[in-house]
């Protein structure tokens, strides 16, 4: 029994610009888009990192890099407003630099 869903079948039929972009279409649909933070978001993350800062507890940070998402968790040392970057320090004492723009979510360690 052929599985192919039909897609083999209707290649066929189709003019090549069309095979084209059905396939960009699908590769678009897998990578993940990086949503822009609003301004109240802004504002909930700088009270966290300022909490996490003063406090000295942990915050997962989600950041964006080459296109794809990676979660970082660590403690926040520095913040550099005048290059718009953060420092964050794991538990193994690895230190992140993470530019502000290409952060996509900060939350509370659990």
């Amino acid at each position: 029994m052929i599985r192919d869903c039909g897609t083999k079948k209707w290649t066929a039929m189709m003019l090549p610009e069309h095979v084209q972009q059905l396939r960009e279409w699908q590769d678009e649909d897998k990578t993940p888009n990086r949503q822009q933070p609003h301004k109240q978001q802004f504002e909930e993350w700088n009270d966290m990192l300022a909490r996490a800062m003063k406090s000295n507890t942990p915050l997962t940070i989600t950041h964006w890099q080459s296109g794809n998402p990676f979660i970082k968790t660590g403690f926040i040392r520095n913040i550099d407003s005048s290059i718009s970057t953060l420092r964050l320090y794991t538990g193994e004492g690895i230190a992140y630099v993470i530019p502000l723009d290409r952060v996509g979510n900060i939350s509370e360690f659990e």
